[in-house]
């Protein structure tokens, strides 16, 4: 083989994996925040909620 196709190839399978990386990490992410919003779970919302409380005492 020659030394361009193995270049191309390379670069290629570079591509691709990166590509999947990046796919795999958003549907995460997607997943994360879709179950956040089914169970109520929003820890900001808990955290900004708190802190009112102790302003307000």
């Amino acid at each position: 083989m020659s030394r361009d196709f193995l270049l191309v190839l390379g670069g290629g399978v570079v591509s691709l994996v990166t590509t999947l990386i990046v796919l795999f990490i958003t549907d995460w992410v997607y997943r994360r925040d879709a179950l956040r919003r089914l169970t109520g779970n929003q820890p900001g919302v808990a955290q900004q909620q708190s802190g009112e409380k102790e302003a307000s005492t």
